[in-house]
Parts: C-alpha cells; structure tokens; sequence
C-alpha cells in the first residue's frame, strides 16, 4: 500500500514552451516524402518547428496540433508541404 509521502505529483507538460504558429487558416496539409509516401492532415490549428542543432544538423521535424486535438509528429525528411485554406482565407500571410 502507497502513502502519500511515496506519491510523486506528475505534471502536464506543454508540448513546447512556445505557443506555436497558427495555421487555422488552413484546410489540409500534405507532407511529401521521397518514394511518394504522403502524410495528410485535415484542419490543422498549430505548428511547432524543431529548430536545427548547431552546425545546421538535423531540426526541421514539426509538430502539428489538430483542430480536433490530435498531435501529429513529422520527422525531418519530407521534400515538400502541399496546403490548401478555407475560403477567403489567403495561403501565405507575412
């Protein structure tokens, strides 16, 4: 049996410490791999990308948080990104 003193508390940790780019205005996004292997994601909401390590290595894995709520991990790799917006929506905002 467990006493409270041999409980440890586990927090939530945040996906990352930054809150993340929005993309909301997007309909679907679509990684392309080599051999052709695509990964589609319908309404995606935030997007975090993994910085490269120094020297310029490695980096460039996104993750990507769902309007529905699931987390997508992309690894580095992909040779392009494909997406389409909501109407009235613009593709590219800077």
């Amino acid at each position: 049996m467990l006493n409270n003193r041999s409980r440890k508390k586990i927090g939530v940790t945040p996906l990352c410490k930054t809150a993340g780019a929005d993309i909301s205005n997007e309909r679907q996004r679509v990684y392309t791999y080599p051999g052709g292997h695509r990964i589609i994601i319908d309404e995606p909401k935030t997007l975090w990308v993994k910085p490269p390590l120094p020297g310029g290595v490695g980096g460039g894995s996104h993750r990507v948080l769902t309007k529905s709520g699931h987390g997508i991990y992309i690894t580095y790799g992909w040779l392009s990104i494909e997406w389409s917006v909501h109407d009235g929506k613009l593709a590219i905002e800077f």
